[in-house]
């Protein structure tokens, strides 16, 4: 996950499979704006200025379903 500055953030995530409509997740924070660039990349808008310091889960789910999560994958200090 690569990430900006600012009280949102953008962000880039590299994976697999993902699929037009995905949503993403931090721990329970879902992405303000998702965007598949490919089968292998997501960029998203995430609302960092209400999130708390800690580390988070992210986790991607597809249009059809299918979803997949990484644990400890995004950190706010």
């Amino acid at each position: 996950v690569a990430s900006s500055s600012g009280e949102t953030k953008a962000l880039r995530i590299n994976g697999s499979g993902f699929r037009y409509g995905a949503t993403v997740f931090f721990g329970d924070y879902e992405a303000n704006i998702t965007y598949v660039n490919s089968t292998t990349e997501i960029s998203v808008v995430l609302p960092f200025g209400h999130m708390q310091r800690g580390t988070y889960t992210v986790t991607v789910e597809n249009s059809d379903g299918q979803r997949g999560s990484k644990s400890s994958a995004y950190q706010i200090l």
